[in-house]
């Protein structure tokens, strides 16, 4: 591929992720949402289907699409997203209010397919179109700093003008109409990968195959993955009742800014990637993971300003998108071309599945290790212990791969 046909297609599929986050407009606008079923005697438990949808098909999608992308062109998952994106857009602009409260919750669940779709499809793409793994790993890091800034885009445009009216932060979802052109026009057309005829081993023993052609390290690296966001989940939950109410240290807006620092931190991450990767080397996770633990440090013990919340933020936003494009990188490597979106895949349905059961996770430790139960605070000092578990797995799993290397070069 020529070069500038290689910086379109980048620039493409940085584009598409821009909607990867529309879920942030829902929560922007939930109160709202609410507000307007309960008025119609739609119970409130009822109306929070709409958020618990988008997650659990998340989860599905994100272990679903690779094995998919086996048997469906990858550029046409990207297409799909966008126009899904736009039907709900009309939907939620148009119908949103009058329309049954089922309707709502399927729109959830949609939204959850394109989350699902774009966690996974344009880092594959950019991973085949790069001529280098560090190429490849550059190319990620700048389509999830993509991510982070229309999710901060998303969340703070939308929430401001669907304060008049609750379907006009849906006006959003439109951007995904110049998307899907760029997308079509820029994004090299491909055939489903190929699987290459069985061959048998010298020794006459049946090929690996499916799954058990990805190595063993890289389950372990899922797992990692899937902890790191258990806990990093915490703070994105929580970090508005630790503001407001529980330790009054400020409003909504205190609360905007602190989760606008942790999406700021997160471009930055994306950003620079390719310029601190390298020299971490493989103590890159047991570096992220201690960031993690200094953010929940300084959220748990410094109860009494804002600096906790805003240095934890800056620090834990840091962590999330940096190891993306790394954990990427680690779990595709030395596995045939056509299994790079499975490995992919595997690892974003761990991060899914990491945020699916982290409310549950904590707060049954809260209820086992905390005599007060269950509390905002005790869920980020929960945070903080279990932050330190993650560092410990992840410098076990540093020691493992630094003792395989080295057999290797011996």
């Amino acid at each position: 591929m020529s070069g500038s046909k290689k910086k379109m297609a980048v620039f493409a599929t940085c584009a598409s992720m821009f909607v990867a986050m529309i879920a942030m407009v829902t929560t922007a606008v939930l109160a709202y949402i609410i507000a307007d079923y309960a008025a119609q005697g739609v119970a409130v438990s009822t109306i929070l289907l709409i958020m618990t949808a988008t997650p659990l098909v998340g989860l599905i999608g994100a272990f679903a699409v690779g094995p998919i992308s086996l048997r469906v062109s990858k550029k046409l998952l990207l297409v799909i997203a966008q126009v899904v994106t736009i039907v709900l857009g009309v939907i939620f602009f148009f119908f949103g209010g009058t329309c049954p409260y089922w309707v709502m919750i399927v729109c959830g669940g949609l939204i959850g397919v394109v989350s699902g779709i774009l966690s996974t499809i344009p880092n594959a793409i950019v991973s085949e179109i790069a001529d280098s793994r560090e190429e490849a790993a550059k190319y990620q890091g700048w389509t999830n700093a993509t991510m982070q800034g229309g999710a901060m885009i998303m969340s703070l445009v939308g929430g401001a003008i669907g304060a008049t009216r609750w379907q006009n932060a849906y006006l959003l979802y439109f951007v995904a109409v110049p998307i899907l052109i760029i997308v079509l026009i820029m994004v090299p057309s491909d055939k489903p990968s190929e699987r290459p005829k069985k061959q048998f081993a010298q020794d006459g023993s049946a090929p690996k195959k499916g799954l058990g052609m990805i190595p063993a390290i890289t389950y372990l690296r899922c797992l990692e993955y899937a902890l790191i966001f258990l806990v990093v989940y915490i703070f994105s939950v929580n970090i508005s009742s630790y503001i407001i109410t529980d330790n009054m240290l400020g409003t909504s807006l205190h609360t905007g800014i602190c989760t606008a620092l942790l999406t700021f931190s997160g471009v930055i991450a994306g950003i620079t990637f390719s310029k601190y990767a390298g020299k971490l080397g493989n103590w890159f996770m047991p570096v992220m993971v201690l960031l993690v633990v200094l953010g929940f440090a300084a959220v748990a013990f410094i109860t009494d300003s804002l600096a906790g919340a805003f240095a934890g933020a800056l620090l834990i936003g840091f962590c999330k998108v940096s190891s993306v494009p790394y954990c990427i990188g680690k779990v595709t490597k030395g596995v045939p071309g056509y299994m790079i979106p499975v490995c992919i895949s595997l690892l974003m349905g761990g991060m899914n599945l990491g945020m699916f059961v982290s409310t549950n996770v904590i707060e049954a430790l809260c209820n086992a290790f905390f005599a007060d139960g269950v509390t905002t605070n005790n869920k980020f000092l929960m945070g903080f212990y279990v932050s330190i578990a993650a560092l410990f797995f992840a410098v076990i799993l540093f020691t493992v791969i630094n003792d395989k290397e080295k057999k290797q070069k011996a």
